[in-house]
């Protein structure tokens, strides 16, 4: 229902506005001819049609205005005819419908109006937004806090974040909801920042590019063409590379002394100088 009607500038009504409060289910408006009674009708009809009319409806919840004044009767029955009324069964449904169709919607304005409440609080500033709100309070104070209590060994990485308490809380909000990040203790932070943001920083020497360009060229060196193999002037060696199994043989010299004097080749007793020709040979 309507809780208030303003009209200012409008007819007979002053620039500064009158208004009509108050209101209840039913009300009466009585009053001479040109006192101003079409446009309060007017006004509920089409509120935006002036910017000087203003309605105010309970709960913020506008209905369908059904007006009918002396421009609902200019336009209905002046020489045509726009509208055709029945009478009939037809209209008796259609008034019982009509009927509980409004029960109906009285239910959910009353449900709306209740949950607006639960939401808004009774002056729209409590309620469940008004828990939000001091929840929010609660954690930039919180946030701003801890920043504080820190600054000086974050003071650089808070660089762009300490204009107020709502734009720091926002960035540590952003912060919290990127995945995959490792969390650390605070003496872990404490750490890092202190290596990050060290002014004394030691400078190290930059490391010379390799050059390749010799690569190729050193590839032919002469050196490079030599074959490293044994001696070839102790007992052992004509066999070795008669065999050619040098690499084996060069594995088996570390049993030699654990092998008490016997060949750990052939299991047979080795002869006494063969360890010191094997060591000469490799």
């Amino acid at each position: 229902m309507i809780t208030e009607i303003q009209i200012a500038g409008e007819a007979t009504y002053p620039a500064a506005g009158d208004q009509l409060t108050d209101l209840r289910k039913v009300n009466f408006l009585f009053g001479h001819n040109g006192c101003g009674k079409t446009t309060i009708s007017r006004a509920v009809h089409d509120p935006d049609s002036r910017p000087g009319y203003a309605v105010t409806w309970r709960n913020g919840r506008a209905l369908d205005a059904l007006v009918y004044n002396r421009d609902f009767a200019e336009t209905n029955f002046g020489e045509q005819l726009p509208g055709i009324f029945t009478l009939g069964e037809e209209s008796t449904q259609a008034a019982a419908d009509i009927a509980r169709l409004s029960e109906a919607i009285e239910t959910i304005d009353r449900q709306v109006a209740n949950l607006r409440l639960q939401l808004q609080g009774e002056n729209g500033t409590g309620g469940r937004q008004g828990d939000l709100t001091a929840a929010r309070t609660a954690l930039e104070k919180a946030c701003w806090t801890s920043q504080q209590n820190h600054k000086d060994k974050f003071e650089t990485a808070f660089i762009g974040h300490r204009g107020s308490k709502a734009a720091f809380c926002d960035k540590l909000l952003q912060e919290m909801r990127v995945q995959g990040v490792e969390l650390k203790t605070l003496e872990d932070l404490f750490g890092q920042a202190a290596t990050v943001f060290q002014s004394a920083a030691p400078a190290e020497a930059q490391i010379r590019a390799i050059c390749f360009d010799r690569l190729a060229e050193l590839g032919e060196a002469p050196i490079l063409a030599r074959r490293v193999v044994g001696r070839d002037d102790v007992v052992v060696a004509e066999l070795i590379q008669r065999l050619g199994n040098s690499d084996w043989v060069k594995q088996g010299v570390g049993y030699l002394d654990a092998a008490a004097g016997r060949c750990p080749f052939c299991q047979q007793t080795a002869p006494p100088d063969l360890a010191q020709d094997l060591n000469e040979f490799f």
